[in-house]
């Protein structure tokens, strides 16, 4: 699981166990769960699955020692339809 909290401002600093960068902090869990499970611990941090943006981020932020991890694109609403679980638009060009 890889969440990204999201700063509105400058943060000083992360909570135990994240990993700040630029305006944000990120928190890695080799815990095995669901994506609806990864996306409810997510939540209950007051978090959500990491979105994309652009390749830079991803290479940046891929977990270490991890080939596998759950981001936040998803089809749940709509077959087909993607879209970030945290209401950002997804660019299929980006990918």
């Amino acid at each position: 699981m890889l969440a990204v909290l999201k700063s509105s401002g400058k943060l000083t600093c992360c909570e135990e166990g994240w990993r700040p960068y630029e305006e944000r902090c990120y928190f890695f869990s080799s815990d095995m769960k669901s994506w609806h499970d990864a996306l409810e611990d997510c939540v209950s941090k007051g978090s959500n699955l990491m979105s994309i943006q652009d390749i830079h981020e991803q290479v940046r932020h891929t977990p270490p020692h991890t080939s596998i991890f759950w981001i936040g694109l998803n089809d749940v609403a709509s077959e087909g339809n993607w879209e970030w679980s945290d209401g950002t638009v997804f660019y299929p060009y980006l990918s």
